[in-house]
């Protein structure tokens, strides 16, 4: 919910499962989720503004938006995750809408090399390995770019 929470925040960001936020290919931003006994901590880090960002990442903006934006976009994140939050079940279906890791070739470790398919609704990766499906609850997943 954090995720598709950042994209609803975010003008033109998708999500690559499990905790990137991108726009286009880049890497903007991610989720970090961390809970340790009835508490649970939900994180966003957004780049914001980056005149020359390096390869495989971007900004929000290209140069300082102000102040205000900063303060703006951190409090409609906090509102949407906690509509959503409050909301019945999660909206598996607009998650699956921004997830632009469904339907490409993926790798994730140790060595496993497959097609994302599908998102279950407690929110595992469905990969389809030689034919068969397999689900990835956590790790490092990457996007096979074609040549």
């Amino acid at each position: 919910m954090a995720g598709l929470a950042a994209t609803l925040a975010t003008e033109g960001t998708t999500l690559k499962w499990p905790n990137d936020v991108l726009r286009g290919d880049a890497k903007t931003g991610g989720i970090l989720v961390e809970r340790s006994d009835d508490v649970t901590v939900v994180g966003l880090g957004l780049n914001l503004w980056w005149p020359e960002p390096p390869p495989d990442a971007t900004a929000l903006f290209g140069d300082d938006p102000g102040e205000d934006t900063y303060v703006e976009i951190g409090a409609l994140w906090g509102a949407e995750l906690n509509r959503l939050i409050d909301s019945d079940g999660w909206p598996i279906d607009r998650y699956r809408d921004v997830c632009t890791t469904l339907g490409r070739e993926i790798s994730w470790e140790p060595d496993g090399v497959g097609r994302a398919v599908d998102v279950t609704d407690e929110g595992g990766l469905v990969v389809e390995v030689s034919g068969k499906r397999h689900t990835i609850h956590s790790g490092a997943v990457r996007h096979v770019r074609s040549a």
